[in-house]
């Protein structure tokens, strides 16, 4: 399937090898950062008249830009190598790395960095980290993460009331999300991934619990086997589904009362936007984009990193508010057009021409 999505690309290599233009290398694994690539190569070709494309891998490319969207297919040994001289590059670094993984990421970026002409990050956080990698501030560019506003849009009753019936969520309770892959490895996920709070997440649904709330919690993504264990344990009820595909999680945030982020590190989430853009309130931990986009008490709600006991003080602040619930849903969704695909390639443009790569 892997080859399927990206045999375009590869046929296209001789051709892009003879006009300037740019080249998105992925490791062909990762979907969301795959599709929103997706969206910046379209906005570029309709838009700009760019030569834009999307591949797994820089063999073949000659005097283009070769945007690497995932750091570790740069990173690893002999991969810089591998691309021509005649590149220029590119690369996305999402979000810091714990600190057993620092020493050899340093070393590894200290023999890319002189072939590297620029650094996108998505939020403050990234940016202030990279010097410690010996990135200089020049190289570095702060574009966020994006989404297709035409996409993802506010629900109608009627397909609210469809989203609610499908995930069995009753009228009378709290539905809240949380779509992303918070354990270990690729199977059940029994083992937390830290960085991403999953044990914050269950403490600040405790909280909620405790108070008396009605709660459904609705869970999307692989390895989501340690929040639903606790889940479980507290009685509270829940609903996991799989995604087939991308599309499929529209439905997901039409059935949403509010998104809780409890993450200690992301370089988006990419549910910050998907969030704002179908009407759903966010809280979130102070990390990442929200940390960068949210204006606390305007356009969502934010709490203290591992501070489960504020989170659920906010939850519980926009459950008991229908009116800071619409005003929260009316000030995101202006604010999200900000975060438009379209806007966000426009940025990606303004660099590469800062950066001569495109003239």
């Amino acid at each position: 399937m892997i080859a399927a999505k990206f045999l375009d690309a590869a046929r296209n290599f001789t051709l892009r090898s003879r006009a300037p233009g740019v080249t998105y290398i992925s490791d062909g694994a990762n979907w969301a950062n795959d599709n929103g690539t997706r969206e910046i190569v379209r906005h570029l070709r309709a838009s700009h008249g760019v030569a834009a494309h999307l591949a797994i891998t820089p063999r073949g490319l000659r005097n283009q830009l070769a945007h690497f969207i995932d750091r570790h297919a740069l990173l690893r040994p002999g991969a810089v190598e591998k691309v021509h001289p005649s590149n220029r590059i590119v690369l996305t670094w999402f979000h810091q790395e714990p600190v057993a993984d620092v020493a050899a990421l340093r070393e590894n970026v200290a023999s890319v960095l002189p072939r590297l002409a620029g650094v996108v990050v998505p939020c403050e956080a990234t940016r202030r980290d990279l010097p410690q990698f010996g990135v200089p501030d020049e190289k570095i560019a702060l574009i966020p993460l994006g989404v297709d506003t035409n996409y993802f849009r506010p629900p109608n009753a009627a397909q609210r009331a469809e989203a609610r019936r499908r995930f069995g969520i009753a009228d009378d309770a709290v539905c809240i999300g949380s779509f992303q892959k918070d354990g270990q490895g690729w199977n059940d996920g029994d083992e937390p991934k830290l960085i991403k709070g999953p044990d914050v997440f269950l403490r600040t649904i405790e909280h909620l619990h405790d108070a008396g709330h009605r709660l459904h919690v609705l869970l999307s993504g692989p390895a989501r086997g340690f929040v639903r264990h606790g889940l479980k344990k507290l009685g509270v009820q829940y609903s996991h589904t799989q995604l087939g595909q991308l599309h499929e999680i529209l439905g997901l945030y039409h059935a949403l009362d509010l998104y809780l982020i409890a993450s200690r590190c992301e370089g988006g989430p990419l549910a910050l936007g998907e969030s704002w853009a179908t009407g759903v309130p966010v809280v979130s931990s102070r990390m990442g984009m929200p940390a960068d986009r949210i204006e606390h008490g305007k356009n969502g709600l934010l709490a203290d990193n591992e501070d489960a006991t504020a989170l659920a003080a906010a939850c519980s602040s926009i459950i008991a508010s229908p009116e800071m619930r619409g005003s929260i849903s009316i000030s995101a969704l202006a604010d999200v057009a900000r975060l438009d695909w379209s806007v966000i390639a426009t940025q990606h443009l303004a660099l590469y021409r800062r950066l001569g790569a495109l003239d």
